[in-house]
């Protein structure tokens, strides 16, 4: 997963999950990261779609164009 998809709450790197129109907020594991992509362990599925370099403004519900 690239890396510009991760953000920090707190002390745990979470994800958004385009789910049903709607950014959903996911917390993940990271077991190792390079300087363009990460190896999440946990917390994502295999066919989620990853927002990636989400909107600063996007909060977790918010509604989600797809482009």
């Amino acid at each position: 997963m690239t890396l510009s998809a991760l953000f920090p709450i707190r002390s745990r790197p979470d994800i958004f999950i385009l789910e049903g129109g709607h950014a959903n907020v996911k917390e993940v594991s990271v077991e190792a990261r390079n300087g363009v992509s990460a190896w999440v362990k946990t917390g994502l599925n295999v066919g989620a779609q990853v927002i990636a370099c989400p909107d600063r403004k996007l909060k977790d519900k918010g509604r989600v164009k797809v482009r």
